[in-house]
């Protein structure tokens, strides 16, 4: 075979093994109900396309290997609600859309280092997936909405984005064994919930410019966080944290934070709002960095 797979083309078929070493593209649905293809090989395919939930290429498919030595693009909800992938390599891929393994809860092995772009919930419910190695995502900017949500894996324990700039919503949310994150050129967040329900105890944030009023509700584990490090920070945005202390109200008793020395004086001259509570009320200690 060679060219393209057409959509749905074996969808629903009794095929247990699959091998076509000159195809460059499947169409979405191509594999999806395939129950008893166990075997599956295609090393020239560079796309794999996918719509949804209702059109997944790879659903309900119980081979639990997958190599893909060529591919590019993996489509949106390729593997989604795969139970039965376990191993994926891809180290060509580049773009990886939204909800291409969401729920995919015994992926354990994931290979794609060069990629660029990481749709939305890409991992959400991946819960046997491990960390990944700290250069693993060097060419991402941007930290996807809900990208690891709920891999709690034992072995999930440590995320960097080392070139990231910017973060969506929640990209952790759920991720409760997870200690360790380095996004060390983060400068832009779009929610106040950035790190929901992490139990981080280490975070390397150092060059972001401004937090929503939420920044710290939701770290789970938010005791073990005894170090804020933000010396680039001059704004905590939200509008209602000098009402409702949501910025520190869960900070750790004697928390250091560092801020940059702007916020000394942006409360009509005196010390920015939510850090005066947190001294006054969590015994914090502010140092301001110029």
């Amino acid at each position: 075979m060679s060219g393209t797979l057409g959509i749905n083309v074996f969808k629903g078929t009794k095929i247990n093994s699959f091998t076509a070493n000159n195809i460059t593209s499947i169409q979405y649905g191509a594999f999806s109900l395939c129950s008893n293809l166990l075997t599956f090989q295609t090393d020239s395919v560079v796309t794999i396309n996918s719509i949804n939930t209702n059109f997944q290429t790879f659903e309900s498919v119980p081979c639990v290997s997958y190599s893909f030595p060529a591919l590019k693009t993996l489509g949106e909800s390729t593997f989604k609600f795969n139970s039965f992938v376990q191993s994926f390599s891809a180290p060509e891929l580049t773009n990886l859309e939204a909800q291409a393994f969401s729920q995919s809860v015994n992926l354990n092995y994931c290979n794609i280092p060069k990629v660029i772009n990481l749709g939305n919930s890409a991992f959400n419910g991946c819960k046997s997936l491990p960390s990944f190695s700290d250069s693993h995502f060097d060419n991402v900017l941007v930290v996807s909405d809900s990208l690891f949500a709920f891999c709690s894996n034992a072995l999930f324990t440590r995320i960097c984005f080392n070139n990231a700039t910017s973060a969506l919503a929640t990209p952790f949310n759920g991720a409760t064994n997870l200690s360790y994150i380095a996004i060390p050129k983060l400068k832009t967040t779009s929610n106040n919930f950035l790190f929901s329900n992490a139990n981080v105890s280490t975070l390397i944030i150092p060059l972001v410019e401004s937090l929503g009023s939420g920044f710290l509700n939701g770290f789970s584990g938010i005791s073990a966080l005894s170090i804020i490090d933000i010396p680039k920070c001059t704004t905590f945005t939200g509008g209602l944290s000098s009402v409702n202390k949501n910025m520190f109200a869960r900070a750790k008793i004697g928390v250091v934070i560092n801020v940059n020395i702007a916020m000394q004086t942006n409360n009509d001259g005196a010390p920015d709002f939510d850090l005066t509570w947190a001294i006054t009320n969590k015994s914090a200690i502010v140092n301001y960095i110029t």
